[in-house]
């Protein structure tokens, strides 16, 4: 059992990256803002409210970049076959 552990530590030790310099952020959300966060954090299994911050942050950057770059998105139901656009940058100007 001893060498399993090591082996883990040692993936571990491969695999981390360098530290980076972080920066501090606070924001202030509404109740049902509040709720949401809570509950992606929930349905993703994060460990902290950092890492529900980073991953959705990630997940927009690469949204709006395929957008940008002239990609659509689409909902496919599989229930009944049918394909809906999705708008999610929608604009004001």
């Amino acid at each position: 059992m001893t060498s399993n552990i090591a082996t883990i530590k040692e993936r571990k030790t491969r695999t981390s990256k360098p530290k980076q310099a972080k920066e501090r952020f606070s924001i202030s959300l509404s109740q049902s803002s509040a709720q949401a966060f809570e509950e992606l954090k929930e349905l993703t299994g994060a460990d902290t409210d950092s890492e529900v911050f980073r991953n959705a942050l990630r997940m927009h950057r690469m949204l709006l970049r395929a957008h940008m770059d002239g990609k659509r998105f689409l909902i496919h139901d599989e229930g009944n076959n049918s394909t809906t656009p999705l708008n999610l940058f929608i604009y004001t100007e």
